[in-house]
């Protein structure tokens, strides 16, 4: 019992960390902006969910369901999904990139408001993020971290997004269980080097994707939708028919996306490195 309450705690803390180690190019306020990606639009708005049910609940002292909503929310929205699709950018993108911007911003303020929800619960490890803030601007240096305001992004998320990302995860899942069978079938050996053929089993709109980057929000090389008879090697999951093939480009020795290389970079890594 203890040594899961200890794991559990420790998976808060990672998520806290995240968050401070994307801070440290984060100089003023002026490098936040307010145009953001759907993804980002969706996280916030989870976010937003997760503070009304806590201070609901803050108010009934039902602690346990706040800490498990926290929980929840830190390990499957943040650590295996936003984190993780984030990563290739915040580390490899040019620091004007404006798409590490974006994420930046929204990290801004999944801090914000995550120190106010865990503050009450674990007041010793909020009071020691909120002292290893790395700017010194917004809600950071003030007295104590119990004394932080209300911080929300100043902008309505678009329910158009929302919906969009539902829906991605809909074909996500099915994307996922194809390629847990391909690379039990040794087809791939990671996700990163999977080519991956759709086909839409119902009347579904792929079209609506068509703003997303898919292959870095999966994790793959490539996604492609088609509109062929299909063959004996899709596999047939819940909403569409997918096929797993292993990518015949090579991976970037920077940031190991399988793309088109030039002396042995991606064109984006090339540019940063010259």
């Amino acid at each position: 019992m203890l040594q899961e309450i200890q794991g559990n705690y420790q998976k808060i803390r990672n998520t806290c960390r995240f968050l401070l180690g994307n801070f440290t190019t984060l100089t003023n306020e002026n490098q936040l902006i307010t145009e953001l990606e759907p993804v980002d639009e969706w996280v916030l708005a989870k976010l937003d969910k997760l503070t009304v049910y806590s201070q609901e609940n803050y108010q009934k002292y039902n602690f346990n369901l706040i800490y498990q909503s926290l929980l929840h929310f830190c390990i499957n929205d943040l650590s295996s999904f936003y984190f993780e699709i984030s990563k290739d950018n915040l580390y490899c993108d040019g620091l004007e990139s404006s798409r590490r911007k974006q994420i930046v911003t929204v990290l801004y303020y999944l801090l914000a408001r995550l120190l106010k929800i865990i503050a009450p619960l674990l007041p010793f490890l909020a009071e020691e993020v909120y002292e290893n803030i790395p700017f010194s601007f917004g809600y950071a240096k003030k007295e104590s971290v119990l004394l932080l305001p209300e911080i929300r992004f100043p902008f309505p998320t678009k329910e158009q997004n929302l919906k969009l990302i539902e829906n991605f995860f809909l074909l996500r899942q099915d994307i996922f269980s194809a390629l847990e069978k391909a690379r039990q079938a040794k087809i791939i050996h990671t996700n990163s080097q999977a080519q991956v053929l759709i086909i839409p089993k119902k009347e579904l709109k792929v079209s609506q994707f068509s703003s997303l980057n898919l292959s870095r929000l999966l994790l793959i090389a490539r996604i492609e939708f088609t509109e062929r008879v299909p063959q004996n090697d899709f596999c047939e999951e819940q909403n569409y028919l997918v096929k797993i093939l292993k990518t015949s480009s090579a991976r970037c020795v920077r940031c190991w996306n399988y793309e088109e290389l030039k002396e042995e970079v991606c064109f984006r890594c090339w540019k940063q490195l010259n």
